[in-house]
């Protein structure tokens, strides 16, 4: 089903974009909902923030209307928004969801799960109205921040996986 003329006035983003947008995000006027499309204009799926989030962590693929199948991560960054865009736009910078969220994976690692990863110290840092990041320090000396709340929940989500 083709995507209406009054839903094609909402606010939208082109997800994955190549020489036009192959899959485009029509926000609803909740604000927590979201319309997706194909190149063709046809509805291809309804998600929530949640759900929109989980397809940018490439958690699942989006088929179109002809058959295509699309998984966010399979693109490189110049088929994509740029971050600061979508956050914006999804409404992703809801800090209490995105905080609690991250607390959660960054309690259930364990003394284990960080001597099997060589890693000798772990912080989460947090500034107000910011997302927050992880601190990250290896038995080698080395020391990485993780900024991105995808990259984030990925790389608490592979410590406990491995």
């Amino acid at each position: 089903m083709k995507i209406s003329k009054n839903d094609r006035l909402l606010p939208h983003l082109g997800l994955l974009n190549f020489e036009g947008d192959a899959v485009r995000a029509y926000k609803k006027l909740d604000g927590e909902n979201f319309i997706i499309v194909d190149d063709h204009l046809e509805i291809i799926a309804e998600w929530d923030r949640l759900e929109i989030f989980e397809f940018l962590r490439g958690d699942f693929t989006v088929t179109t209307s002809y058959g295509k199948e699309y998984r966010y991560t399979d693109w490189n960054n110049d088929c994509k928004p740029r971050e600061e865009k979508l956050d914006l736009f999804i409404g992703i910078v809801d800090l209490p969801v995105v905080v609690n969220r991250i607390t959660e994976l960054l309690l259930s690692v364990n003394e284990n799960d960080l001597k099997r990863n060589l890693i000798t110290d772990m912080q989460m840092m947090t500034e107000r109205s910011m997302t927050p990041s992880i601190g990250v320090k290896y038995e080698n000396g080395t020391e990485i921040i993780h900024r991105d709340v995808s990259d984030i929940i990925k790389f608490l989500e592979s410590l406990k996986n491995e």
